[in-house]
């Protein structure tokens, strides 16, 4: 364990109190038990510092979720992290676990950079796309952002949040083959057919609260902790 996880671990003991960000944790969280589980269960896959650099990352594909990026991991609840890792992000995605009721969307790279390939492209996003990724492919249409104009950091109401296409953090997760057949098939036909990499359930290996803290210690350290 390299001297930034040390001293986080030890900041984690003064902070351990209830947060507005921790809003639905059952009971206080405490930073030093998410550092230490998150260590423990987490780091392998999604890296020490949470860049999804862990040992063996470039083997998985999609590639492990970036804590560090505020840009999407700001629009997603604590509920819903905590959901996935409990659940598994497969059955949270089919809703088979208790109260899910979430959507996902299909992901167009074209979106990104210089713009559309094509106007055949254009056109499909914007008669299939804009609702959810919005006019500009950044995630903020108007199903996850009701408002008019998103602010810069949201919480999305659809769980998981639609992709920025315009954050590499984000978008380096996947490959062209993986977004093909996601746009194809959808997310779940996508995931099982090919049996990509996907969050596995911790239910049998972490107790709720444990889940809680390893929450809490993600959204303090990694998604409070960096600015954009």
């Amino acid at each position: 364990m390299n001297t930034w996880m040390v001293w986080t671990m030890a900041a984690g003991a003064l902070l351990a109190v209830t947060s507005p960000a921790w809003g639905q944790a059952p009971g206080p969280v405490n930073l030093e038990r998410g550092a230490a589980t998150y260590a423990k269960h987490c780091a392998v896959c999604h890296g020490e510092r949470g860049d999804g650099q862990g040992p063996g990352w470039l083997g998985q594909m999609p590639r492990p979720q970036v804590f560090t990026d505020r840009n999407y991991m700001s629009r997603l609840t604590d509920q819903y992290l905590f959901d996935v890792t409990k659940h598994g992000k497969l059955e949270v995605v089919k809703r088979e676990g208790k109260g899910m009721a979430y959507k996902t969307v299909p992901i167009q790279r074209t979106v990104r950079g210089s713009g559309f390939k094509s106007p055949k492209a254009k056109k499909t996003f914007e008669e299939h796309c804009i609702p959810c990724h919005g006019s500009m492919g950044r995630g903020d249409g108007r199903l996850p952002n009701p408002r008019q104009q998103a602010p810069g950091e949201f919480v999305s109401e659809i769980q998981p949040a639609p992709g920025d296409y315009g954050d590499a953090e984000f978008m380096n997760r996947f490959s062209d083959e993986y977004m093909q057949g996601l746009i194809r098939k959808g997310w779940i036909a996508n995931m099982e057919s090919k049996q990509w990499t996907t969050m596995a359930a911790y239910s049998s290996t972490l107790s709720d609260q444990e889940i809680w803290h390893v929450v809490g210690y993600i959204r303090q350290v990694f998604i409070n902790g960096k600015s954009r």
